[in-house]
């Protein structure tokens, strides 16, 4: 159990500098497209590992890895989500619903899946 929660601390710091470094180097003025969303992706990124490290250190569904990995998704998913829509101006309670439905479809698609 240690080890996990070391590798998951790891992972979520390192992600976190280096987005931190990325937003102090860079101009999004002068930056191509593809790398606006490099941000949103490295949050994302840090938030499933934080979500995952706080269900190991309270042990919730400790003996199924498959439903903390997905749990940890689903949250990932509707920040970001909610991230993206807020960025473009375009957040209501009907963008809310829909993310809402989108990741109910998505966890019971893999659930299915598994």
């Amino acid at each position: 159990m240690m080890k996990k929660y070391k590798k998951s601390l790891f992972v979520a710091t390192a992600t976190l500098l280096v987005l931190v470094l990325f937003l102090m180097l860079t101009n999004p003025n002068n930056l191509p497209i593809g790398f606006l969303a490099v941000p949103i992706v490295m949050i994302g990124v840090v938030v499933y590992q934080i979500t995952k490290l706080f269900l190991i250190v309270f042990g919730l569904f400790a003996n199924s890895k498959h439903l903390s990995q997905t749990i940890s998704g689903v949250v990932s998913a509707l920040v970001t989500g909610l991230l993206v829509f807020q960025s473009i101006g375009g957040l209501g309670a009907a963008e809310v619903v829909l993310l809402l439905v989108f990741c109910s479809l998505s966890v019971f698609y893999i659930v299915k899946l598994v």
